[in-house]
């Protein structure tokens, strides 16, 4: 009689993960890269032009490329929004003046000690009461007035911007011409007021 011989056992063993690489002497091994809460919330929508602009140039020093095209984009983003709102103050101050509005003039100015006034040929004013109390002798003088700007430019950095442009002042058979620097500051509520007018006499071409 033939013995039939039992299958060999077979045992399941879970497979051995293989040894990590060898590293070269006194070198770690590579670490994921990871980007900063400060980069990642100035190119998620957070932080000023001003800090967005310290992180791209800190992404192309690392050759973060495609973090540096979203920090790129949120400053272009930021730059154009913030160029329009100190435009839209300067509106609103000078529709003011050529309305010759105590409310909206008030409206278009800030608070503060630093807030300045300098009309042609006269001193500094200094403080907000005063500057508008020399707007209301402005108005005091009556007529109709039309005012344009022309050579507008705008630079702003953080909370504070200025604009510069030639002020053309209409009154009559009367016509003006001014070189100005208003001074703009960012509130509490996002809004942009004058906080210092220049104006004096531009120079005819």
């Amino acid at each position: 009689m033939l013995l039939r011989r039992p299958p060999p056992c077979v045992q399941l063993q879970a497979r051995a993960a293989p040894p990590p690489a060898a590293q070269p002497l006194g070198l770690s091994p590579p670490q994921p890269r990871r980007r900063s809460r400060v980069r990642c919330a100035a190119a998620e929508g957070s932080g000023d032009a001003a800090e967005v602009q310290a992180a791209l140039k800190a992404a192309v020093s690392r050759e973060d490329y495609a973090e540096a095209a979203l920090l790129r984009d949120r400053l272009t983003f930021l730059l154009a929004d913030t160029r329009q709102g100190i435009e839209a103050a300067n509106a609103r101050f000078y529709s003011a003046f050529e309305r010759m509005s105590a409310a909206e003039m008030a409206n278009a100015w800030g608070t503060g000690d630093h807030v300045r006034c300098t009309h042609p040929g006269a001193a500094c004013i200094v403080g907000r009461q005063e500057v508008l109390e020399s707007w209301a002798l402005v108005f005091q003088a009556g007529g109709k007035l039309r005012i344009r700007c022309e050579e507008v430019n705008v630079y702003a950095q953080g909370a504070m911007g200025f604009l510069t442009c030639t002020e053309v002042v209409e009154g009559g058979s009367a016509t003006g011409r001014l070189a100005c620097t208003n001074v703009f500051e960012r509130g509490d509520d996002a809004q942009w007021r004058l906080v210092h007018h220049h104006a004096c006499p531009a120079p005819r071409l």
